[in-house]
């Protein structure tokens, strides 16, 4: 790789301003985005995102615009001197056009259509710099510009970001302009190569320890000024879980707590354990080598420890690749790695990392989710706060708006709706696991586009809409940062033993069979019709007990003598035939009571649903029930209310018709 020249690095990341700095192009951009070795050096930029959340705080993040001129949807308007350095859409295929106004030229410097930008043939924007993946779009060619950039699209595309950095006021920028000029395409095509997988790997021999039950093993310090460039470890032996309960730490320069400190799978990407892929930080071979590649620079030593907290001994061998240098304290910075467990609670967003009194900058985040109850967790948007940012006014209550506010998780790590489309790794970014329907391990790196601080920074992730997942979904991130002081733990780490793979203490109770219809599948279209009130289908994780598939149907707001049909055939193929209706319905405060019939046969007794707390009933039988050929319609009548509730509501979680021989 090439390694942009001493000057523009020196400016670029001291915050030293040369008498005559050079001109900053698209060439020495991308050289900042594709060189690692560069990645651990001082910023002195600031960066911005703009995209289309909204501006409630809510989660209706799409079609927000910082305003409309003629028929032309303002995405970001920035002042220089800058560069854009991430454009993201989440659009399908559409008949928008993209432009791109530099330093108040009226005529755009990038006026294409929208499928042209992505579809590879339309140079500059080539892959993998400008790409599309698990239906996500979006380009890392940096576009810079001297006092001024607008971005717009016509018609709308729906959701956006776009990414910039603001370079201080006396830097000299060669603006973006197409054709490229013949130094910055040359960059352009070492940058796409380097952004190739495969990615190169300096040989190495590893150093093997067998590392008994609870015992740490240290393995070789590297010691006097020098750069970690490359790091392999091979736990090869270990099950998926057991190389969760390894856990890797890093300490540089006799800090006091470790610079780095990990679950290996997760420091390698995926917290489910083995995955063989191949990013440009890390990737993971088939033989088990799992190999790290960003930087690690220090001044006096490098201490690396392994500790196993599984019940067996397990072997593990490690190499590092390390070369000679002297630490420059105004430039280069110690990497840092922080872990953090979470289960959710509503309105507590999931934190990535908070630091004070040191600079820095983030750089990758791994992040593994789980829940028994789909994706909706991937609603949260990510925000992040910098140096003297403070929130901004949000009209709802269990979330706040980021001065850096996205749109969705997914979006967050380059894709879109919730992973679509084939899932795996790609250059800075990927999903490695999406599985079960809501199991996900994603991970994301910045390079240019890295948020950088000078006094603190605060990174956090919503779950849902507005921090509102299902109490106990569970989320674990390793936030890589680099900071020029020592890390100051956001949580304690887990005790190694304690450590598994991501799993949600939730219910996953589910009746299965024939002759099992969910309630929550009847909870929407034609599959119900109620006189009065409304019906959804609501989410039961919040409440103790057990409910098949987490899920109930909900009937609210109606009254005395009010009825629900429900139309069991359009879910279900019910063969005619006698059978026993068994039902699991819920019990709570604003309950009422209500009969029964099916086809116009009543079923049973009036059931009273009052109970001083929310909660499912289990099975109850409503007798036995002839079932005809044709449609199949179960009618609840409310019948009224127990004195002490406050209202008439109708739970049903699931229906169950066993055939009688």
């Amino acid at each position: 790789m090439r390694i942009v020249t001493t000057l523009i690095v020196v400016f670029l990341s001291s915050g030293v301003s040369p008498a005559k700095a050079e001109t900053i192009g698209i060439s020495d951009l991308l050289r900042q985005n594709y060189s690692l070795s560069l990645m651990s050096q001082a910023k002195n930029w600031t960066v911005h995102l703009d995209s289309s959340y909204d501006r409630t705080g809510g989660n209706a993040d799409t079609n927000k615009y910082l305003r409309k001129e003629g028929d032309e949807f303002v995405c970001s308007d920035l002042q220089g001197p800058g560069a854009i350095v991430r454009i993201w859409f989440a659009a399908n295929k559409n008949n928008s056009r993209i432009r791109i106004y530099i330093d108040d030229n009226p005529t755009p410097a990038v006026d294409m259509p929208y499928d042209d930008m992505w579809s590879g043939k339309t140079e500059p924007f080539i892959p993998p710099i400008t790409n599309n993946s698990m239906e996500g779009y979006w380009s890392y060619l940096p576009i810079p510009y001297a006092k001024h950039c607008k971005v717009t699209v016509s018609p709308s595309v729906g959701y956006y970001h776009v990414e910039s950095i603001r370079f201080p006021d006396n830097t000299e920028v060669r603006p973006f302009t197409m054709p490229l000029a013949d130094i910055d395409n040359h960059e352009l095509h070492i940058a796409s190569d380097a952004w190739t997988p495969p990615y190169p790997v300096t040989p190495f021999n590893l150093t093997s320890v067998t590392i008994k039950p609870g015992q740490t093993a240290t393995y070789p310090n590297v010691k006097g000024s020098a750069t970690i460039h490359q790091l392999v470890v091979n736990a090869a032996s270990a099950s998926d879980v057991e190389l969760r309960k390894l856990v890797l730490r890093i300490t540089f320069d006799n800090h006091k707590t470790p610079d780095v400190e990990s679950p290996l799978s997760d420091f390698f990407g995926n917290a489910y354990g083995h995955k063989e892929f191949e990013a440009l930080p890390f990737s993971q071979k088939s033989s088990g080598d799992m190999i790290f590649r960003l930087p690690m620079p220090f001044e006096k030593s490098a201490r690396i420890t392994i500790e196993n907290g599984n019940a067996r001994e397990i072997p593990v061998g490690v190499a590092v690749d390390s070369t000679p240098g002297r630490f420059r304290h105004s430039q280069d910075l110690y990497l840092h790695a922080d872990f953090h467990e979470y289960y959710t609670q509503k309105g507590k967003p999931h934190t990535w990392m908070s630091t004070t009194g040191q600079k820095g900058k983030l750089v990758g985040i791994v992040q593994a989710m789980e829940s028994p109850y789909g994706y909706w967790f991937l609603e949260g948007d990510d925000q992040i706060r910098i140096d003297n940012e403070t929130f901004k006014s949000c009209q709802v209550q269990s979330t706040v708006i980021g001065p850096w506010n996205g749109t969705g998780t997914e979006d967050f790590f380059n894709s879109g709706w919730y992973f679509g489309g084939v899932r795996g790794a790609f250059p800075m970014h990927g999903c490695l696991r999406k599985a079960n329907n809501g199991e996900i391990d994603a991970f994301r790196f910045f390079g240019l586009d890295a948020p950088v601080f000078q006094k603190s920074i605060d990174a956090q992730i919503e779950h849902g809409g507005t921090n509102d997942a299902a109490n106990n979904t569970y989320y674990s991130s390793l936030a890589f940062w680099y900071g020029d002081a020592e890390r100051t733990p956001i949580a304690p780490m887990p005790a190694a033993s304690s450590i598994n793979l991501p799993y949600a203490h939730q219910n996953r109770f589910k009746l299965k069979g024939p002759g099992v219809i969910e309630g929550a599948d009847l909870a929407w279209g034609p599959h119900k019709k109620p006189s009065a009130g409304s019906v959804d289908k609501q989410l039961m994780a919040d409440f103790k007990g057990d409910w098949s598939n987490g899920y109930q149907l909900k009937w609210r707001g109606a009254k005395e003598n009010d009825t629900l049909l429900l139309k069991l055939d359009t879910v279900a193929k019910i063969a005619p035939g006698n059978y026993e209706l068994v039902a699991y319905l819920t019990k709570g405060d604003d309950y009422g009571t209500f009969s029964f019939a099916m086809n116009g046969q009543p079923l049973g007794s009036t059931f009273d649903a009052y109970s001083t707390e929310i909660s499912p009933t289990g099975p109850i039988s409503f007798g036995q029930v002839t079932i005809p050929d044709g449609e199949q319609n179960l009618v609840v009548t409310i019948t009224g209310k127990n004195a002490a509730s406050k209202a008439m509501t109708f739970g049903l979680n699931t229906i169950v018709l066993k055939k009688i021989p």
